[in-house]
């Protein structure tokens, strides 16, 4: 038990491009390619750092709920 990764929202599609395709250009590690979640509407990716802990970059589609299980920092 333990935190299995973190998310990092970015603000637009675009911006999951920009950095998925680095990751792909240096064929690093990928723990899900890039798709859609089907309970909610984003569109991610999970990536391993080089100590092998996952990161999720995330953005979101559409408006959502807070599901208590994401905490949103906000500076």
């Amino acid at each position: 038990m333990g935190v299995q990764h973190v998310g990092l929202f970015v603000k637009t599609v675009r911006d999951v491009g920009e950095t998925y395709r680095p990751r792909q250009k240096r064929n690093l590690p990928l723990m899900m390619k890039l798709g859609q979640h089907t309970q909610d509407p984003h569109m991610s990716f999970y990536h391993f750092n080089p100590s092998g802990f996952a990161f999720e970059c995330i953005v979101e589609l559409e408006p959502w709920h807070p599901d208590g299980f994401e905490l949103i920092l906000n500076h």
